[in-house]
This record gives C-alpha cells, structure tokens and sequence, in this order.
C-alpha cells in the first residue's frame, strides 16, 4: 500500500487531487466549506472552482489561494472557535478539533 505522501508526488501534475475522508473529516470540511462557498465572489472571484466534497471524497482543484483559505479555516478558525470552551463542556469537540488538524495536514502536503 502507497503512503500518503508517495501518492501525493505521483498525481501532483494533476488538476484536482482527491482525497478519501474519515467521517470526522468529512464534518470538518463541511463545515469549512460551506461559508467558503456562501463568499466565493468576493473571495476569490467567479471563476474559481470551490474544492467539492461528494460523499467522504474531498476534490480540491489547485488554486494556491483557495487552499490556503481552506487550511485556515481549518487550523486557525477551528483553533479560535474551541479556545473559550472548556474541555469539560459539552460544546467542545476533541474529535472535530483532531479531524480538522488532520484534514489541514494532509491539505498542507498538497503539491501546487
């Protein structure tokens, strides 16, 4: 079985890369995703392709600008959200927080 990294190198001269997601993941880019594409126009304009999520494959198009937004919201937004919460409350979320580092890390490796 391929690592991550070596499947990475291989499908970098592609357009898209696709990424299989755990079902933590999956939350995680969907609830990055989503106010991504409620500001596409004045974010990145109208002819930029959005990363899609179908099912729990993420398709993220290389756009440098839009990758870096989407590890944002995830690393830093996910960060700011959680850090007033007490780890003893019932809002916070260890596993989103995990998913969504993950997610980010695997953005990260990304070839553009």
């Amino acid at each position: 079985m391929k690592r991550f990294k070596e499947w990475l190198v291989e499908n970098s001269n592609n357009e898209e890369v696709r990424l299989t997601l755990s079902p933590s993941e999956v939350d995680a880019a969907e609830w990055a995703l989503d106010p991504m594409e409620d500001s596409k126009e004045e974010l990145f304009g109208d002819d930029v392709i959005l990363p899609e999520l179908k099912g729990n494959i993420l398709i993220v198009y290389k756009n440098k600008e839009v990758l870096e937004d989407l590890i944002y919201r995830l690393t830093h937004q996910v960060k700011n959200m959680f850090e007033k919460i007490p780890k003893d409350h019932e809002d916070y979320d260890e596993s989103f927080i995990k998913a969504s580092k993950t997610l980010s890390n695997k953005l990260k490796k990304i070839v553009l």
